[in-house]
């Protein structure tokens, strides 16, 4: 059984090796889909896999690939070019770190690089990143507005934008639009 599955979990089913974990979550759907990669080493890399480059992600992918996008946004928006060392100054990783999620980034159609070693994100990563931007300003901003330290405010923007649900996010927002 893998951790935080139940006994009865289809995920347990899969539980063999990576190659046959990947070929059984292909033709699952995307509740499955999600349950499976977030009990499975290898999460990051098997769901970026699921999506195409023209495809809108329509669930949840993993948090560390939510980050370096959302991170490329904000440095874009700072800057006109952004670097994989920018990134890594940013999220404090190291180099390899970046060098290894702007490939997997990359091949999953979320970002391009160019000659000059240039990142820019494709429409469906500045789909993602901006939906995690929003999550996280709004969030941040709705909690110091509460009394909440800004500090903490922020850090618990970054854990929250990542967990919430779209139907809970969109609530949260109408109620302090009708509420101030």
């Amino acid at each position: 059984n893998y951790p935080g599955c139940p006994e009865d979990s289809p995920m347990n089913s899969y539980a063999v090796s990576a190659e046959e974990f990947q070929e059984s979550i292909n033709n699952k759907m995307p509740d499955e889909l999600f349950h499976a990669v977030h009990s499975h080493n290898s999460a990051p890399d098997i769901i970026l896999k699921y999506y195409t480059a023209n495809e809108v992600p329509k669930m949840k992918i993993h948090e560390s690939a939510e980050n370096y996008l959302e991170a490329i946004l904000i440095i874009s928006l700072r800057q006109a070019h952004v670097r994989s060392i920018d990134i890594a100054n940013e999220l404090a990783v190291s180099k390899p770190s970046v060098s290894l999620a702007m490939k997997n980034l990359r091949e999953n159609g979320f970002l391009s690089v160019d000659a000059d070693g240039f990142i820019t994100l494709t429409e469906t990563g500045r789909s993602v990143a901006e939906r995690v931007y929003e999550r996280h300003t709004f969030l941040s901003s709705w909690l110091s507005s509460m009394g909440v330290d800004p500090e903490t405010a922020a850090a618990d923007a970054c854990r929250m934008e990542h967990v919430i649900s779209a139907e809970s996010f969109a609530a949260i927002k109408q109620y302090v639009k009708e509420n101030g």
